[in-house]
């Protein structure tokens, strides 16, 4: 998605929700203009997130597939996506994703911490996933807000 025009397409042919990363992070008003022309529970910025000393919070978001290492700090970003009218959060460890060992906890909570919309914990699937089904209680809480997950 590099354009309004380009989620007006999508929406067209019955997208109900658009994911957007590199183009919002190249170009950050891309979130504002998706915002106030369709509403925010259309735009989710799509994070993907490695550790790094290098930023305050210990998280850098990274582009194309974590290969590539911005200068932005992971929770600043999401904070900032979310004052400019992002809905949710998709959040990606780069650390974590294909090890089957599960989601980084620790970025997911902080995630949580700070935002005021839904958090989607994506990639990393860990033993526990396909082992016997946990109880309510056993499960990450995730309140306030929903929260869901999606594994690879």
């Amino acid at each position: 998605m590099r354009s309004a025009e380009d989620v007006a397409r999508l929406l067209g042919h019955g997208a109900d929700k658009i994911g957007v990363n590199s183009a919002a992070i190249a170009r950050p008003e891309l979130i504002d203009e998706i915002a106030d022309r369709f509403g925010a529970q259309v735009c989710v910025l799509s994070l993907d997130v490695k550790r790094s000393p290098r930023t305050a919070s210990g998280f850098v978001v990274t582009t194309h597939g974590g290969r590539t290492e911005t200068d932005r700090d992971a929770l600043e970003w999401a904070r900032e996506a979310i004052e400019r009218g992002a809905g949710e959060l998709l959040v990606n460890s780069i650390d974590a994703d294909g090890t089957k060992q599960g989601f980084d906890l620790e970025l997911v909570r902080a995630m949580r911490e700070l935002s005021s919309v839904p958090v989607i914990a994506s990639g990393a699937r860990g033993p526990h996933a396909t082992s016997r089904p946990r109880s309510r209680q056993e499960r990450m809480p995730c309140s306030p807000h929903p929260c869901s997950t999606t594994e690879s």
